[in-house]
């Protein structure tokens, strides 16, 4: 995600939540495989992504269970 484009009026944003997951994707398949995954977020102070100022990772276990 960036704030980082065109006549933007935004100088930041904080993420609350979002919804994620981790699929295989098939040609023969319109639905994804649920696999399990490492999903990592980083943040910048600019806009180049130079200046990291925050980094963490989580491993997504696959989940069987129909949504």
């Amino acid at each position: 995600m960036t704030i980082n484009y065109a006549d933007s009026t935004i100088d930041h944003f904080d993420l609350y939540n979002f919804y994620y997951g981790c699929t295989i994707n098939q040609e023969a398949s319109v639905v994804g495989v649920p696999t399990s995954c490492v999903i990592t977020g980083t943040g910048y102070a600019d806009d180049q992504a130079t200046k990291q100022v925050a980094k963490q990772s989580f491993t997504l276990r696959k989940c069987n269970r129909p949504l």
